[in-house]
């Protein structure tokens, strides 16, 4: 069986009966790996009622502002609002929910501040992004998917993706690369994560300038050779695959990654449909389309 086909089974086993889908098989809903797995099955086009009751389940946990937090006790842990952004917009009926997520990412963000004299960080703290909890500082990952969400709903030109783009230039480290956040810390430079660096580039594919990421495409195309882990690799393509720069072998590489379970053990959710994302998504996250939702 062809390993698109296994992975695409391997996440329709994963649904539950209310639609929401597990982190792991008979798992409890959980809302980052819905939102995952709708996009991946949507993407593959054979699963459209698995899709539409995965947007469903989102939809019923969605908070009256428009966020989908983790868990209800976790109100204030709304990454996968992001996400679920996409989700929407990629299956019809769901304008409304689309329409609320991008309103609540549009107004929320990080805790951001003016550093003055202080140089414990080397970034500038004033850029706003978006976090994974409310109330912290923003982060490259959390607001790459923000970014991707807008993205997908074509508000590139709104003047918060603006400061998004200039929050994530600020945040590249000039040898190039992301890493979680920071430049240097207490004067010292920290070093680039490839898995950082892959969503930025995922994020920023086509709306800056390639000069201003050249060395950064480079390093995820040097460091993304020796990588088979699953997420690391995914996001890696996807990124790389955003500047027209998707690796010749990506989609042996990311058979290699999936067969890897068979030694590792399964991969969660969220995992397996990155890896349908990456193989399916050619040219980027960003260029997958949505229902034309607008803010």
């Amino acid at each position: 069986m062809d390993w698109l086909s296994d992975a695409a089974r391997q996440l329709k086993s994963r649904a539950t009966p209310g639609g929401g889908f597990g982190l792991h098989a008979s798992g409890e809903p959980d809302p980052a790996s819905t939102a995952w797995a709708a996009i991946a099955l949507c993407l593959s086009g054979d699963t459209r009622d698995l899709c539409v009751k995965a947007c469903r389940h989102l939809a019923s946990i969605q908070l009256p502002d428009g966020r989908i937090s983790v868990a209800p006790r976790y109100r204030h842990s709304y990454w996968p609002t992001s996400i679920a952004a996409i989700a929407f917009q990629l299956i019809p009926g769901f304008e409304t929910a689309a329409q609320k997520t991008l309103e609540f990412l549009l107004s929320n963000g990080g805790l951001h501040w003016n550093r003055g004299t202080d140089k414990t960080y080397g970034h500038d703290t004033s850029l706003p992004g978006w976090p994974w909890t409310a109330e912290t500082h923003s982060w490259v990952e959390p607001t790459a998917l923000a970014m991707l969400a807008l993205r997908c709903a074509s508000l590139d030109k709104h003047q918060r993706m603006r400061m998004a783009i200039a929050m994530m230039l600020d945040r590249q480290l000039p040898s190039g690369g992301w890493n979680y956040g920071n430049t240097t810390v207490y004067g010292n430079m920290l070093v680039a994560a490839p898995e950082s660096t892959a969503h930025a580039l995922a994020a920023l594919g086509r709306v800056v300038e390639r000069s201003r990421v050249a060395k950064s495409i480079d390093l995820l195309r040097t460091e993304l050779e020796s990588i088979r882990t699953p997420l690391t690799l995914s996001w890696g393509i996807m990124g790389l695959a955003a500047w027209g720069e998707r690796p010749k072998a990506a989609d042996s590489w990311l058979e290699k990654s999936f067969l890897m379970q068979e030694r590792y053990g399964a991969y969660d959710t969220c995992l397996l449909a990155q890896l349908v994302v990456a193989r399916l998504a050619r040219q980027g996250l960003a260029e997958i389309g949505g229902n034309g939702v607008r803010t």
